[in-house]
């Protein structure tokens, strides 16, 4: 509605949210942590890699290349690479091609192809480290799966899709930490995530290809 105004819940959870982001290079990061993100990324790349071989994938990226034109940016699975976002966009695509991509049961969600595309994509942009590459991906990781957990079973008892829908707000957290966004400026990008957020299961049953490409539309848009 038009009139509609954040109650004190929802800008608390908002501010806890961007606290976090903004406050997440104070924290003491463990081996078991580090572990962790090395897991997540060979797991990723395992679905990505085999995910770029699908027709999905291919299509996805021959009319972004038709379109846009190409970058320099890396895409799994192919010889030359596309813009920022655009590289994103296949590679969160990829990952999700074959449903083998990690998830996450109590958000009913798969994390990784919304957020490491997001992050892999900036991190080679602005030469990250891997420091900073694995903080990233646990800002992103912690961000999107306490939304996807808060949402859940609700928002898919109304046919909403939740990957997309949270995946969003952990590929923008992520991407947010790797440029050293102040807290303002965090605030806002979960704000334009929130209205670039979606994603329907409506493609049940009727043999569409379009849930593949909705964990890649939420890379590129958290960007």
């Amino acid at each position: 509605r038009g009139n509609y105004r954040m109650n004190k819940v929802e800008i608390q959870a908002t501010e806890l949210l961007v606290k976090f982001v903004a406050t997440f290079k104070d924290y003491t990061l463990t081996q078991k942590d580090y572990e962790k993100v090395r897991h997540i990324l060979l797991d990723y790349y395992c679905a990505a890699i085999t995910g770029a071989q699908t027709e999905t994938s291919k299509l996805v990226y021959k009319y972004l290349v038709e379109t846009e034109g190409e970058g320099n940016i890396n895409v799994i699975g192919r010889s030359r690479g596309l813009s920022l976002a655009n590289a994103a966009f296949v590679n969160g695509t990829s990952a999700h091609c074959l449903d083998f991509d990690d998830g996450h049961t109590h958000g009913s969600i798969h994390p990784a192809a919304p957020i490491i595309p997001a992050v892999l994509a900036v991190a080679e942009e602005i030469d990250a480290n891997s420091e900073e590459v694995s903080r990233a991906i646990i800002v992103g990781y912690e961000v999107c799966l306490r939304i996807a957990s808060a949402i859940h079973p609700n928002s898919r008892k109304r046919g909403f899709h939740n990957t997309p829908i949270a995946g969003i707000f952990g590929a923008t957290a992520a991407v947010s930490y790797l440029y050293k966004i102040d807290e303002s400026g965090i605030e806002s990008a979960l704000g334009v995530a929130a209205s670039f957020a979606g994603g329907l299961f409506a493609f049940l049953g009727t043999g569409s290809e379009v849930k593949r490409i909705h964990p890649g539309q939420a890379a590129r848009d958290g960007i």
